[in-house]
């Protein structure tokens, strides 16, 4: 522009040409150079569009010049000649179009979710029932762990009435894909199908269509808690503490052994998550056969194999019987049938002291006997 203004006024000098475009001679030259260390430093573009840019902005006063920021250098006029500016804006429209369409994606599935989470609430279709055998009820869940400061999942696969895991699958991502694999495993672990339903929360992995047909082609009904409860699958989560443990455990001795793999694993994501597969299967043994649970003072496996001692079914059936009561009870209260039995102070000492009489051996218990017949005599006078 300068230069059409030059040829167009050769006989003025360069004085009176700036001046007929409201500029004095420092203007220009401060001009110039603040717009070409400001283009120069805020975007790598060719030279040529540099000045083409600055030729453009002192033609034109009133475009703000003075003020000028990279975004008011994306025009055509000066990007006319610029490949590497065009290439730019081609990938920035690429990603944006990705990031538009993956945006879009999880929209439709976030959508489809809430439908059914609101029609299974509305249709109060879960059913809760009592494992009264093993494989009546398997449950399934993610647990997270972290790694050298990677985040790390772990899908597992589990017996509710056995306490057992039936599989354990590790991964990078909480996906469908881990959920499948840790399912199919646990079927062809045990060779057989739970009898009622598997259970689980209402996570996307849970309840995409690849899910359900992997679970209809294996045979295996399934059951999804109700939208927020997650104490409806309480006896897999309340396990979770005890499961991260052992398998950082198992972490931890395994690579106290050799502290040169540490740094492998560190940079190789890959092989980080072999890594912790080969934990999991560890503590895989560990808590089927090695800790004993107290809901039948045995280990897991003993149970799931159906070798439980006599004992320990008596007291489990005694358990069973109990909690049966309890929730007849408390049935009854919410239908109002039965009133609430708030116990008196009389019952509240009596059952205090079976307690304490039950673990008083001989001695303590006839000291305890002297004791209150001393404090019964002196009340007497």
């Amino acid at each position: 522009m300068i230069n059409d203004h030059e040829q167009r006024y050769a006989h003025c000098p360069q004085q009176d040409r700036l001046q007929q475009l409201d500029l004095s001679i420092a203007q220009y030259h401060r001009l110039q150079s603040t717009l070409a260390e400001r283009v120069q430093r805020e975007c790598r573009i060719p030279d040529a569009d540099v000045q083409a840019t600055i030729e453009h902005f002192i033609a034109h006063p009133q475009s703000g010049a003075q003020k000028t920021h990279l975004s008011l250098i994306d025009s055509e006029q000066a990007m006319i000649s610029s490949t590497f500016c065009n290439e730019i804006k081609q990938q920035l429209a690429a990603l944006a179009l990705t990031e538009s369409e993956r945006r879009r994606v999880d929209s439709v599935l976030e959508k489809d979710l809430q439908a059914r989470l609101a029609e299974k609430k509305k249709q109060q279709q879960f059913q809760q029932l009592h494992a009264e055998a093993p494989h009546d009820i398997w449950a399934t869940d993610f647990l997270h762990l972290s790694v050298f400061g990677r985040s790390l999942y772990v899908c597992m696969t589990y017996d509710v009435y056995s306490q057992n895991y039936l599989a354990l699958r590790a991964g990078e991502a909480p996906d469908r894909t881990l959920a499948k694999a840790t399912v199919e495993a646990a079927a062809q672990h045990t060779d057989c199908r739970p009898r009622h339903y598997l259970l689980h929360d209402n996570g996307k992995p849970f309840l995409c269509a690849d899910y359900k047909q992997l679970l209809a082609r294996l045979s295996i009904s399934e059951q999804a808690t109700p939208p927020g409860c997650p104490w409806f699958n309480g006896s897999l989560e309340s396990g979770n503490t005890s499961l991260r443990a052992t398998i950082l455990t198992v972490g931890i001795q395994d690579l106290a052994v050799d502290p040169r793999q540490i740094r492998r694993l560190r940079a190789d994501l890959a092989a980080l998550v072999a890594k912790v597969q080969q934990f999991c299967n560890r503590a895989l043994t560990v808590l089927n056969k090695v800790i004993a649970r107290p809901k039948f003072r045995t280990v897991p496996q003993t149970v799931l194999d159906d070798k439980v001692p006599d004992a320990c079914r008596r007291h489990q059936a005694f358990v069973q019987r109990k909690n049966a009561q309890r929730d007849q009870r408390m049935a009854a209260i919410r239908d109002g049938t039965l009133k609430p039995q708030h116990k008196t102070l009389t019952a509240k000492i009596n059952a205090a002291a079976k307690r304490c009489i039950k673990i008083l051996n001989n001695e303590q218990l006839h000291a305890l006997t002297e004791l209150l017949q001393g404090r019964f005599a002196l009340l007497s006078i």
